[in-house]
């Protein structure tokens, strides 16, 4: 099989991993559990489903308000994962003496010559830009999954994968006998 394209290493993602107490889900429980991180997220999120578009872009905004001085990387990397028109005015908006023109794509060049008061015409032009992103990363998934959902298919028409719907005690039960014939 493979793994979802654009995430990175298990070790990179869970240095980046957000952690939470346990105590804060359940009164009584002890330690922490670690969840995958913002940036993370955001990467698992780019699939085929233009639905998952705009709450990448909430997770950008959430993930930069957490910063009180966004560093230049982070701001880079929330103008490119940034899909919805308006949280790209108001991020190039609150952060444009960072930003420069020169490095800039074409939507973030269009708003930093707008100095915050974009016309339509220019609104439009950007929500066509952040389009066109979404539609390349849907593409490139679709390219990546194609060969994997076909294997497996045949894995499946050959009963090569789990009954759907097996409870995990009965995965753990076989696991543990298959663990006592071995020795």
């Amino acid at each position: 099989m493979g793994r979802p394209p654009r995430v990175g290493s298990f070790a990179r993602a869970l240095g980046r991993a957000r952690r939470f107490p346990l105590g804060d889900l359940a009164p009584r429980a002890r330690g922490t559990i670690a969840t995958v991180g913002t940036e993370e997220l955001v990467e698992l999120k780019k699939t085929n489903r233009p639905e998952d578009y705009p709450i990448i872009s909430r997770l950008v905004r959430l993930r930069v308000s957490e910063e009180k001085r966004p560093s230049r990387r982070l701001l880079a990397w929330a103008l490119a994962n940034t899909f919805v028109v308006e949280d790209l005015v108001a991020l190039v908006s609150a952060h444009a003496e960072h930003l420069s023109r020169e490095n800039a794509d074409e939507a973030t060049a269009i708003l930093l010559d707008a100095h915050g008061e974009p016309t339509d015409d220019q609104v439009t032009h950007v929500a066509r830009v952040l389009a066109d992103r979404a539609l390349e990363l849907q593409r490139l998934g679709r390219e990546y999954w194609r060969p994997k959902i076909k294997e497996l298919k045949a894995m499946h028409a050959r009963g090569a994968l789990l009954r759907l719907g097996t409870p995990v005690a009965e995965l753990l039960k076989d696991r543990s006998a298959h663990r006592r014939k071995g020795r």
